[in-house]
């Protein structure tokens, strides 16, 4: 792809977002196609008329798959940008019945763009669910990092910082990872597929054992202090994971 049109997709990636949520759905399958055009770009090695080009490659690729009166529609409404009053005159019909048609167009789009990016079925509502429960848990990630204040670290860092038991931290020891966990149940829910699904997979079992360590380090910084935090406070959940009260750095099994 040439740079200056990859300048372009980056610079120009809200208007073209616009401009396919309406025609696929939602604003991650939006995302699906343009990161689409990104991929098609790279991989053909040559120019490009333009960044519009590419983007609206990947749909008419999409919408001629569809059947006859979906794909005319869909081409001549979102791709030539002809009203659809124009084509209800052009296909013989009432602008109502235009109308319906673009709608069922689109959503049979939508439809196509999951199935050919291998995303399962699912209704619209649990989409809604993971994009609430995506977002939701990310603003209140960003609570518990402000509650942390300047013992905020990524890792493990050997410095000595304030044991933090208050706010979030009094409810589970752990909220940022447990809020980290639904993000991805949020986007698994939103894009559900078998790559999703082994990426949430993947992520719980990195974030159990980075925990695990991270708890050993507390017990060492903190001594009897994290002892007693632990064995009242669960590690994701409240009350589930509390830590024995004989529980000691790298010798015995957690609860």
């Amino acid at each position: 792809m040439e740079p200056q049109v990859l300048d372009v997709l980056v610079a120009q990636r809200q208007r073209f977002l616009a401009f396919l949520t309406p025609r696929v759905g939602s604003p991650g399958e939006a995302e699906e196609v343009l990161q689409a055009a990104f991929v098609r770009g790279l991989e053909k090695g040559e120019g490009l008329h333009d960044a519009e080009r590419a983007v609206c490659g990947c749909v008419a690729e999409l919408a001629g798959t569809l059947k006859p009166e979906y794909t005319a529609i869909v081409r001549r409404v979102d791709l030539e940008g002809v009203s659809v009053s124009t084509f209800a005159q052009e296909a013989g019909l009432t602008p109502n019945n235009a109308a319906v048609r673009l709608h069922r167009a689109r959503q049979a789009l939508g439809r196509r763009l999951r199935e050919s990016l291998g995303v399962w079925s699912t209704p619209a509502s649990i989409r809604w669910v993971g994009w609430g429960v995506a977002g939701g848990a990310l603003l209140v990630t960003m609570v518990a990092q402000a509650q942390m204040g300047t013992s905020w670290r990524i890792g493990i860092d050997r410095e000595r910082t304030e044991l933090v038991t208050g706010g979030l931290f009094a409810v589970v020891r752990n909220p940022i990872f447990t809020d980290m966990l639904l993000v991805v149940t949020g986007i698994a829910l939103v894009t559900p597929s078998a790559w999703t699904v082994m990426a949430w997979a993947d992520y719980v079992l990195l974030v159990s054992l980075q925990v695990r360590l991270e708890e050993e380090h507390l017990m060492r910084l903190h001594g009897e202090a994290y002892r007693a935090y632990a064995s009242r406070v669960g590690r994701f959940l409240p009350g589930v994971g509390r830590l024995p009260a004989r529980f000691q750095a790298g010798g015995v099994t957690h609860a």
